[in-house]
């Protein structure tokens, strides 16, 4: 039989076809699972493998970046904002997340030196890290805040105590040195903050003046103002 070039081109169709057979069971990508609306996504603790491309038009901004399947997170992370990161506690390091110095407890610097937070606050004593100049840099999903100015700024931890139960409205023997003050049953740290910037992350900056009956009364408060 002599191949004519549209035996040859019909060949190739037919193989083609073959090797493109659509298999609905196995149409994700490495790393993703079907979800019950039939639409690939990422499986637990794994994080979008976003593919290095150059959008030649404006993308709908709700729809998520072409990927190239999902990649699992390593020992110690966990997916947030559809990144593989450090679980509480941990930070990067040469080898992956290894344990913090962060809050550690310490009597001079040199319990904190070789670690992420070199710093020894003092009198406090728990290691820390200095030099901020907003919060951005303290680790906020730990609830430290920038804290001071030029060279005496500084990671400052939340006051510990903070949150307690209590039951004595004002200051309660119940509540922490650093958290000395009672309301909505819980300890909180001494009124007098002037912005959110004041407070540690988890909490907001709330004049209470109004509720209080005191003029200028505000607390570091969690969960909004009252």
């Amino acid at each position: 039989m002599r191949l004519t070039s549209r035996n040859v081109l019909a060949t190739l169709s037919l193989a083609s076809l073959v090797a493109c057979t659509f298999d609905a069971d196995e149409r994700c990508g490495p790393g993703e699972l079907l979800n019950e609306l039939g639409s690939c996504v990422c499986a637990a603790n794994h994080a979008p493998d976003v593919r290095p491309i150059t959008a030649l038009a404006d993308q709908d901004p709700g729809s998520p970046p072409p990927r190239a399947g999902c990649v699992a997170c390593a020992a110690n992370e966990e997916v947030k904002n559809d990144a593989c990161v450090c679980v509480m506690g941990m930070v990067r390091g040469a080898s992956g997340c290894q344990p913090s110095d962060l809050g550690k407890t310490c009597a001079s610097s040199a319990d904190c030196a070789g670690g992420d937070a070199p710093s020894c606050r003092l009198p406090e004593g728990y290691c820390t890290t200095t030099g901020c100049s907003a919060s951005a840099p303290c680790r906020a999903e730990a609830d430290y805040r920038c804290a001071g100015s030029g060279a005496d700024a500084y990671c400052q931890r939340a006051p510990q105590g903070q949150g307690a139960a209590c039951t004595m409205q004002g200051p309660d023997p119940a509540c922490s040195a650093e958290a000395p003050i009672c309301a909505t049953n819980t300890c909180h740290a001494p009124p007098g903050c002037q912005a959110d910037t004041d407070c540690s992350p988890s909490r907001r900056c709330c004049d209470l003046s109004a509720v209080s009956g005191v003029p200028g009364f505000s607390l570091c408060m969690a969960g909004g103002c009252p």
